[in-house]
């Protein structure tokens, strides 16, 4: 019987669309004999007695008839002809236990499916003594110990799945006998050893899955025999070596997944010959050299996975001749070079990776062509040069980075019309200008990261539409103004990065609305929901005050955004004082010091803005600034400031009395200690007891507090 109907009538009559013979799921009856069966010989009524009873014939889904009525034809899922069981079909039917051995007694069997049921112990080699066999299935089930070699005697088997078990041990090489073989599955099983070469001698076989265990060895270059194969799947493995060339010889080939296993070597080019491939998945192996031009030949080719390798050399820009391809994934490797404009002819193209190389140049403006990409992932190179606008007419586009590239220029207010996009990362380039007000037009956009660039100008309002946003990074640039009420639209942002800008004015009452944001500390990494650290915002007087919305919210959120704001301070000749608003910084001005008002300007830094090379960080950087009334810098000063440092031991970690104050001298372009700025003799005044150490200074500049000892300790979380 055509094996798709007898699927779609054990589908039926399990579901109860069909009238079995006897009662549906009868129970057997006690005093049931194999003696009395009329429709095939005793010994094989036993075997299928032996069955039912080793397999829980009583808890099974469906067992209509068994052991119940005398023609063993009426039992639910046995298959009689000419006086002999020649299908046994108990698929998905709730068996439970082991394969009973003297099912090798059913020698007219043809067909045997057991799978997808709860099945355990080993495969009896007695499965070996049916010569008659041609479809085997144990798939899915708890099958343990090794495949019996007896196997190999099925010399009429087209076809044997054994995925999805727990069998161990080598595949046996007797497997090789199978020459009808067309389909072999021993995927997802814990297989080890080396893949047999005798295996290339089933030159019938059109499948072969055998990925998701723990294979070893090479690839036999037997494998390239198998030219009736459509598909070769030895993913999830540990092999190892080099890729035969002679899988080249397999020209009927649709899918070859060699992925997540450890081979080496390079691609070999006559991979190009497979024409009717539609997937080619290389990656995450070993890979080396370079991308071979002889694969613009599968035409065919759907998808393209190479990611994961250690393949360098240029991208060929005779790829944009796979017109067909949907996924080119070329990521984590080592490629160098620009990115070919001939990718653009890549018109039906899904998904395109190129991110995390070595890659070189400018964005191609030919990449705008690319009509139906969903992804584009640019992002970890090298890239120079401004971002296409052409990028904008990508208007499926869900997910565009280009982050930590050398990206220069404006952001393309184009952009803005990527309405279905979800994700745009421009972070840790050389962006300048401003925000475009267009970015506010991309009403799905859920994670919007323009931070570490050097963006100036106001926040756009606009952003404010953006109300599915959860991920707003902002922050490391140089933006100015006040913060836009229309954040506080944002309510489902969990993330709010402001901080490292120059942002001024008062936090918005219309926070309060972000309730979404996460507590300090619960974000993945350690970090808070909200940081307005490092700006120039105004701290309102006596804050926190008990009873405000806005404080309270706040102060829950970053509660010491308030510590770390620019401030400033005018100190006429009288002299005067200017505090950090963390009190970690004191200078004193004395009387006579100025000619007359003079505006200081105390800028916290979260770490310094040059390198400090073998120095150690102790948590305290800051820009120090003045001008007189008329706005020019006051450099010279008629007597010294005396600045007083505080600090905290423990969470310094350096030996307290290596702690110096230096300054970075622009002429010199290196770190000086900010005693010797008075007096190249000058000393430091130290209270160990109470944390702190004073020194005199006639210079102002950039600040920080370094040490050349060794670091002790390391606090998990800095701000």
């Amino acid at each position: 019987m055509n094996r798709i109907i007898r699927w779609i009538m054990l589908a039926a009559l399990a579901a109860g669309f069909l009238a079995p013979t006897g009662s549906h799921a009868a129970q057997a009856q006690g005093s049931f004999s194999c003696a009395d069966i009329s429709d095939i010989p005793q010994v094989e009524c036993e075997a299928l007695v032996a069955l039912y009873d080793s397999t829980n014939g009583a808890g099974w889904l469906n067992s209509t008839n068994w052991l119940v009525t005398n023609t063993a034809g009426s039992w639910y899922g046995v298959w009689v002809s000419g006086g002999h069981v020649i299908e046994l079909w108990l698929g998905s039917n709730q068996l439970s236990g082991s394969i009973p051995p003297e099912l090798g007694n059913l020698a007219n069997l043809t067909e045997l499916m057991l799978d997808i049921n709860q099945l355990s112990g080993s495969i009896p080699p007695e499965l070996g003594n049916l010569t008659n066999l041609q479809y085997l299935s144990l798939y899915f089930n708890q099958l343990s110990g090794s495949i019996p070699p007896e196997l190999g005697n099925l010399s009429n088997l087209s076809d044997l799945y054994l995925m999805g078990n727990q069998l161990s041990s080598s595949i046996p090489p007797e497997l090789g006998n199978l020459t009808n073989l067309q389909y072999l599955g021993l995927s997802s099983n814990q297989l080890s050893g080396s893949i047999p070469p005798a295996l290339g001698n089933l030159t019938n076989l059109q499948y072969s899955i055998l990925y998701s265990n723990q294979l070893s060895g090479s690839i036999p270059p037997e494998l390239g025999n198998l030219v009736n194969l459509t598909r070769l799947y030895l993913d999830s493995n540990q092999l190892s070596g080099s890729i035969p060339p002679e899988l080249g010889n397999l020209t009927k080939l649709e899918w070859l997944y060699l992925y997540s296993n450890q081979l080496s070597g390079s691609i070999p080019p006559e991979l190009g010959n497979l024409t009717n491939l539609r997937g080619l998945d290389l990656s995450t192996n070993q890979l080396t050299g370079g991308i071979p031009s002889e694969l613009d030949n599968l035409a065919n080719l759907s998808g393209l996975y190479l990611m994961f390798n250690r393949l360098s050399g240029s991208i060929p820009p005779e790829l944009g001749n796979l017109t067909n391809l949907q996924y080119l994934g070329l990521h984590s490797n080592q490629l160098t070079g620009s990115i070919p404009p001939e990718l653009g002819n890549l018109v039906n193209l899904w998904r395109l990776r190129l991110d995390e190389n070595q890659l070189s140049g400018s964005i191609p403006p030919a990449l705008g062509n690319l009509s139906k990409l969903y992804y584009l992932f640019l992002d970890y190179n090298q890239l120079s040069g401004s971002i296409p606008p052409e990028l904008g007419d990508l208007s499926n586009l869900e997910r565009l980075y280009l982050g930590g590239n050398q990206l220069s220029g404006s952001i393309p207010p184009e952009l803005g019309n990527l309405t279905n996009l979800q994700y745009l990362g421009l972070s840790s380039n050389q962006l300048s200008g401003s925000i475009p007000q267009e970015l506010g037009n991309m009403s799905g956009l859920i994670d919007l990261d323009l931070s570490s660039n050097q963006l100036s100008g106001s926040i756009p309002t606009e952003l404010g539409n953006l109300t599915n946003l959860q991920y707003l990074y902002l922050s490391s640039n140089q933006l100015t103004g006040s913060i836009p009420p229309e954040l506080g639209n944002l309510t489902a942002l969990e993330v709010l990065r402001l901080n490292d800008n120059q942002l001024s004015g008062e936090v918005p009452a219309s926070f309060v609305n972000l309730v979404n944001l996460f507590d300090p500390g619960a974000f993945y990494d350690g970090s808070d929901g909200l940081d307005l650290d490092y700006n120039g915002l105004t701290v309102p007087d006596g804050y926190p005050v008990a009873g405000n919305p806005l404080h309270e919210f706040l102060f829950s959120k970053d509660s010491n955004w308030h510590l770390r704001q620019t401030i400033e301070e005018v100190i006429g000749s009288g002299g005067g004082e200017l505090t950090s608003l963390d009190e970690t910084v004191h200078i004193q001005v004395p009387t006579g010091a100025l000619a007359g008002d003079t505006t200081f300007t105390f800028t916290p830094q979260r770490r310094p803005s040059q390198d400090i090379g073998k120095l150690a960080f102790a948590h305290n950087s800051f820009q120090l600034t003045a001008v007189d009334g008329e706005g020019s810098p006051v450099t010279i000063f008629a007597q010294p400031l005396t600045v007083t440092i505080a600090y905290d031991e423990s969470a310094v970690g350096l030996p307290e009395e290596t702690l110096r104050l230096y300054y970075w001298d622009t002429t010199a372009s290196a770190w000086v200690d900010a005693v010797t700025t008075c007096d190249p003799a000058g000393e430091y005044i130290r209270n160990l007891e109470g944390d702190t150490f004073t020194l005199n200074i006639c210079h102002l500049s950039e600040f920080a507090v370094l040490s050349d000892a060794p670091r002790i300790y390391l606090p998990a979380v800095l701000r």
